[in-house]
């Protein structure tokens, strides 16, 4: 197998976790969305992905965080907060199709590792 397959394996494994943070986790959308971020997605970076995931992944952390605001952050409270002000005021429907995206991800992955 090569090194490749192993690697997105493991984005699987971390996207996985994070679709439960979204199904499991109590509150609103918003607050699913930052604990699979905060817990989970922010792991990941846009080269774990094939090329052809890379845009789609790529628009969900734009959509999560403003990263040319994203200050670098010494604790998991700091990164929270910066979150919450990046999602606050945003639309629901906004918010449901950032959820869909990161589901959409995962299954394409899924799809990739198969073939």
């Amino acid at each position: 197998m090569s090194k490749n397959y192993e690697s997105y394996k493991e984005t699987c494994h971390i996207l996985n976790q994070a679709i439960g943070a979204l199904v499991i986790h109590r509150g609103d959308i918003r607050i699913r969305l930052i604990n699979a971020y905060v817990f989970h997605l922010f792991k990941l970076e846009v080269d774990d992905f094939p090329c052809e995931l890379r845009k789609q992944f790529k628009w969900v952390k734009s959509q999560l965080i403003n990263e040319g605001r994203l200050k670098k952050y010494v604790y998991r409270g700091n990164l929270i907060d910066q979150l919450k002000r990046s999602l606050h005021g945003r639309r629901y429907k906004t918010l449901e199709r950032i959820a869909e995206a990161i589901l959409d991800i995962r299954a394409r992955l899924g799809d990739y590792l198969e073939n």
